[in-house]
């Protein structure tokens, strides 16, 4: 509970000293119109159509790769089992 309070606080910090410096009004703005944070110059509208698909492409390859490896780590999890049932004695086990 006190490490649950402590780290809403620290979000809570950090929100308030972000918001102090405009710094989630920058980012929107960067995202909506292309403006730079800290300047007055805009991207021009070619380049954050490229720099938005790029970005998703590259999230959607690492999410990707993520549910690749979980499904090949579940196939060799899968087969070790398998295979340690097929080296029980079946003399032994084979009447239960």
């Amino acid at each position: 509970m006190r490490k649950t309070i402590n780290i809403l606080a620290l979000i809570t910090f950090v929100w308030l000293v972000f918001d102090t410096f405009k710094i989630p009004d920058m980012i929107i703005r960067f995202i909506i119109v292309g403006e730079l944070p800290g300047t007055d110059t805009s991207l021009s509208p070619t380049v954050m159509l490229a720099l938005t698909t790029t970005i998703a492409g590259v999230v959607i390859f690492e999410l990707l790769v993520q549910r690749i490896s979980l499904f090949r780590t579940v196939h060799q999890r899968v087969r070790q089992f398998v295979n340690r049932n097929e080296r029980f004695p079946r003399r032994r086990f084979g009447r239960i």
